[in-house]
């Protein structure tokens, strides 16, 4: 193998230089015994880094990724601070003041309408369950506000009635009333009229003689009794 110039220049003794200064080559000497082999050279720097290569054509798009499940709800966040107050706008002008408003019409009650009584305009009564104003001066003696349209109008009219409200419960059952009197005994039926003869039954089966019964003792002797009185004479 070839030896670069490295490995051959420690075993170079002289150089020999033409007039020129130019370097000739001297005439070949016999080969020398190989030496032992050198030891390892360090090793070299880290070269300078390659030119960056072309970009690779892009690669299709992959599917898409399944929807990732919804994370949970993160946790409250603390109240803001409050902010400060701000400052106090000016005071408005005075209004101009408004114009006087008309003087409200007075009710005067009067109770439940007679026909004896005499209304002035504005006096208010009741009557079949409404509220009634009187729109002129009325004499006594006028009609009554439902037919004088023309001098009483309504001024709050009656509520419709409500609906029926439902059943109460049952009522406790009452205590037992105590026992009325006996009546009277019923007068006596008339006797009922004699029934049909029945018809006659079969004889019966003669019974079965009876066994002899034994004899009793005799009785004892009776006291002799007292003698009677002697009769009166006949006449």
């Amino acid at each position: 193998m070839e030896k670069n110039f490295k490995q051959i220049l420690p075993s170079i003794k002289a150089f020999v230089f033409d007039v020129d200064g130019v370097l000739t080559d001297g005439a070949s000497g016999t080969s020398g015994t190989d030496g032992a082999s050198g030891t390892s050279g360090t090793s070299g720097g880290t070269g300078a880094s390659g030119s960056s290569g072309t970009s690779g054509a892009n690669g299709s798009s992959g599917t898409s990724g399944a929807n990732g499940s919804s994370g949970t709800s993160g946790s409250r966040g603390s109240s803001g601070t409050s902010g400060s107050s701000g400052t106090s706008g000016s005071s408005g002008s005075r209004g101009s003041s408004g114009t006087s408003g008309a003087d409200g019409a007075s009710f005067d009650w009067e109770g439940g309408w007679t026909t004896f009584s005499t209304y002035l305009k504005g006096n208010v009564v009741f009557y079949e369950g409404n509220s009634w104003i009187a729109l002129t001066n009325i004499s006594s003696g006028g009609q009554s506000p439902v037919l004088a349209t023309g001098s009483w109008s309504i001024m709050t009219a009656a509520g419709t009635s409500g609906t029926t409200g439902s059943s109460g419960t049952s009522g406790q059952n009452g205590s037992s009333g105590s026992s009325g009197q006996n009546g009277t005994s019923g007068t006596a039926g008339s006797d009922g009229t004699s029934g049909t003869d029945g018809t006659s039954g079969t004889s019966g089966t003669s019974g079965t003689s009876g066994s002899s019964g034994t004899s009793g003792t005799d009785g004892t002797s009776g006291s002799t009794g007292t003698s009677g009185t002697s009769g009166t004479s006949g006449t």
